[in-house]
């Protein structure tokens, strides 16, 4: 799943701020997002260490989370041992903001998440049927999709605002 964990960790410590300085961006506003694996490669990677969290000011996971179910052995379970390894994670958020956002159903990750976060995340339920209609259709094969925030709608908005509230970024149109 993660492949050399250390090399990847490593690889983003080294090339978030080379991007930065190179490209202009502002390192102060680099907001880590992931959807599905990459939701939770969100925690695991993004807060694997003090030095690698530092780096965002900000995370966005969508559908799915770090320590939120058993995944493959050896990193994903046993369950108890890979939750007190993702709560150890997250207490290195250090009060910065947590967008997760899901398309389906189900208090898992917020039950999991809320009580180790408290006021800092932002949960987003996302109504993936009032924006697509029945699946698979033209635009996406399942609800199981990254497309929804290009799609007008109530969520879409909440994430733009909360973005441009972590940012500091002014809005897009």
């Amino acid at each position: 799943w993660w492949g050399d964990i250390t090399a990847t960790v490593a690889y983003a410590k080294a090339e978030i701020p080379r991007v930065c300085a190179e490209y202009g961006g502002d390192p102060r506003k680099v907001v880590l997002c992931g959807f599905s694996r990459g939701a939770i490669g969100v925690s695991f990677l993004g807060l694997h260490d003090d030095e690698i969290a530092r780096l965002w000011c900000g995370f966005w996971a969508h559908d799915h989370f770090d320590g939120v179910k058993a995944w493959v052995a050896p990193w994903g379970a046993p369950l108890d041992r890979y939750r007190a390894e993702a709560t150890t994670r997250l207490r290195r958020l250090a009060g910065r903001p947590l967008l997760v956002s899901q398309g389906f159903p189900g208090e898992a990750t917020r039950t999991f998440v809320a009580p180790l976060v408290g006021a800092n995340a932002r949960f987003l339920d996302v109504d993936m049927l009032a924006l697509y209609g029945g699946f698979p259709n033209a635009a996406v094969p399942h609800a199981h999709n990254d497309r929804w925030p290009l799609r007008p709608g109530p969520g879409a908005a909440a994430a733009q605002a909360w973005f441009e509230q972590v940012t500091g970024l002014p809005p897009t149109k």
